[in-house]
């Protein structure tokens, strides 16, 4: 909707609630208008006012809690799905996300009976139901999430994370030329999923095809350069290569564009000790502590280099990155 409709529209539910203050169905209607605005302040208030006119009012608790999963508040948020829920039962939109929500809080088997809730009153929804084949992923149940995914491209042929995530359960079944066949289709539905096209590149490079694995790393990167797997994954390429330095400006320019990462600080410490700068690995492996103070093991590891700063050990193993999922 242009800005021009958006206008239109807040003027029309404004001037609705101005004849009845409390018709709840015109005040839900301009909070969901002030969330695709980017006001979710306003938006969160109007949803509270229609619940406190109409306590059973699902859909503005169900909103309520995206709101707030959206500020990282999952307390609030969970309370807020299951006051839709219980206001309304057969509301499948309010399982769904309290299972994201759940899953997110490392509650897995709760999730799983939510999307599976959410999957019984709408058999046909398609991203709840990919969001279910990734949740299978997560618990490593890589069949069962290949047999979600499948279901959910063969209802919705168009929706490339449903491929996406079906390569990547793919991938964990050892069916890599399926996989990279799932990845490729979401590229084509999706030129510009960064996701996509980084994990295509993992399983190139798994299947022997470095160079095209490696130039769908770096389409990655162009698409998002904030990616931070795509920065690791490629970098720890470049270093099996004995491409140290292309890594280590690979890495720098990670961190000035997602400066918040302190995998990538870890794994530039790595590189640097492999080439035998240990003053600047310390440096580095400082900078990821600060980032992320509670790494006892890269705290004792400093302390040891600092020790025996003659020394300067080789590379002992890179950080866990992101898998393809």
């Amino acid at each position: 909707m242009d800005q021009g409709r958006l206008d239109e529209a807040e003027e029309h539910f404004r001037r609705a609630l101005g004849y009845e203050p409390n018709f709840a169905d015109a005040r839900n209607s301009l909070g969901i208008l002030h969330q695709k605005r980017g006001r979710s302040d306003e938006a969160l208030e109007e949803f509270r006012r229609v619940v406190a006119v109409d306590a059973d009012y699902a859909e503005a608790h169900n909103n309520i809690g995206v709101i707030m999963k959206d500020r990282g508040r999952k307390e609030e948020a969970v309370a807020a799905f299951r006051r839709a829920i219980q206001a309304d039962p057969n509301f499948p939109g309010s399982y769904s996300n309290l299972a994201l929500v759940l899953e997110e809080s490392g509650q897995l088997k709760e999730a799983e009976a939510q999307f599976r809730n959410a999957l019984r009153r709408d058999p046909g929804n398609v991203p709840v139901r990919t969001n279910f084949g990734g949740l299978l992923y997560l618990m490593e149940r890589y069949d069962e999430a290949r047999q979600e995914l499948e279901r959910a491209t063969t209802l919705d042929p168009s929706y490339a994370s449903a491929w996406n995530n079906l390569g990547a359960a793919l991938g964990r079944l050892g069916r890599v030329d399926e996989e990279i066949a799932a990845y490729r289709k979401a590229a084509d539905l999706d030129p510009g999923y960064a996701d996509v096209h980084h994990n295509l590149g993992l399983a190139l490079l798994k299947s022997g095809s470095a160079e095209a694995g490696e130039t769908e790393i770096r389409r990655a990167l162009a698409l998002d350069p904030t990616y931070v797997p795509a920065y690791l994954n490629l970098a720890r390429r470049l270093v099996d290569l004995s491409r140290e330095s292309e890594a280590l400006d690979l890495l720098v320019q990670g961190s000035k564009k997602a400066p918040s990462s302190p995998d990538l600080r870890v794994l530039m410490g790595e590189v640097y000790l492999r080439i035998g700068r240990t003053s600047e690995a310390i440096a580095s492996f400082e900078e990821a502590l600060r980032l992320k103070p509670d790494q006892a093991d890269l705290r004792e590891r400093i302390q040891s280099l600092r020790a025996a700063p003659s020394q300067a050990p080789g590379a002992d193993g890179n950080p866990g990155g992101r898998g393809a999922f």
